[in-house]
């Protein structure tokens, strides 16, 4: 009589087989996993660059405001507004009656009526000389009016600081010395850069957190009559619309942004630097370039 005897498998012999009979991942199932992780980073990647972009114009806004309480700050201690240093079309324009080149209502309260119409035809944007647009803004009265980093031969003090200034964009030459509106230090938004070798020549500006001078923007406020104004705001300003606060603003403070370009340039310049499509419009260009300025109106 034959017996049978069982033969039993080993542990590891049982291992090895439950192993090699479970399914693997397919192609299509590892390429699907990529694609979620793909898509998942891009998510991340543009909400990280929301935020980015998001903290970068909020602490623009408050560099602007600092700008802006100076500006403020300067009216109340002497009656006027900073005057306006004429860059607006790009070059500044020299005049031999005063050592810094200004423009404003204020030059010529005490001339005669040709002078005043003159400055007043100058903030409403009217054509004066050539070129025939000029924009009403500098990048230059901040760095000399607020955070008076003339030379002592033009504001009267030596480093920091400036004697009393007067409305047509010259200093007393005696008397007290006043400590500037605007502490324009190095670091952070609000940062005093010399752009030339001499600062006898005026290269020298106040840049924002991404190294662009801010723009300093005046034109006449004309009143409303009835519902109608021809209020003159610079149009890279916006609208009254979207912003009331323009209704009754005397000046403004512009940033550029990220993107250094404040869409009123030269338009290769522009589309140089955003490196835009061929087939992209003037006006796309420009309202792209604009899209990061940052504006805090006052008056």
């Amino acid at each position: 009589m034959h017996s049978t005897c069982c033969h039993s498998e080993s542990p590891a012999t049982a291992a090895t087989r439950a192993h090699s009979s479970r399914p693997g991942f397919t192609l299509i199932e590892i390429l699907a996993a990529l694609l979620v992780i793909a898509l998942l980073i891009g998510i991340l990647s543009v909400g990280f660059t929301a935020l980015t972009r998001q903290a970068n114009s909020s602490a623009t806004l408050q560099d602007l405001t600092t700008i802006r309480n100076a500006v403020t700050h300067f009216k109340n201690e002497f009656g006027f507004l900073p005057p306006l240093v004429v860059d607006g079309s790009g070059d500044r324009v020299d005049r031999m009656d005063m050592p810094v080149p200004s423009i404003d209502v204020y030059d010529y309260l005490d001339r005669d009526a040709g002078d005043a119409a003159t400055a007043a035809a100058y903030l409403r944007n009217e054509s004066l000389t050539e070129p025939a647009e000029q924009d009403r803004w500098s990048v230059y009265s901040i760095a000399y009016y607020l955070a008076g980093a003339l030379d002592a031969s033009i504001d009267g003090v030596e480093g920091v600081g400036y004697r009393k200034p007067r409305t047509d964009g010259t200093f007393e030459a005696r008397g007290r010395e006043y400590v500037p509106a605007l502490d324009a230090g190095t670091g952070g938004g609000v940062e005093l850069r010399q752009r030339g070798d001499d600062l006898t020549e005026g290269d020298v500006v106040v840049v924002d957190r991404f190294g662009t001078p801010y723009r300093y923007y005046r034109w006449l406020h004309e009143e409303m009559i009835g519902s109608q104004a021809d209020l003159n705001i610079p149009a890279i300003l916006g609208s009254p619309d979207d912003n009331p606060e323009l209704l009754s603003a005397q000046f403004a403070i512009v940033s550029a942004g990220r993107n250094m370009v404040f869409g009123t340039e030269d338009i290769m310049e522009l589309r140089t630097a955003l490196n835009s499509d061929s087939s992209d419009s003037d006006a796309m260009v420009r309202a792209a370039a604009a899209a990061d300025n940052v504006v805090e109106v006052g008056k």
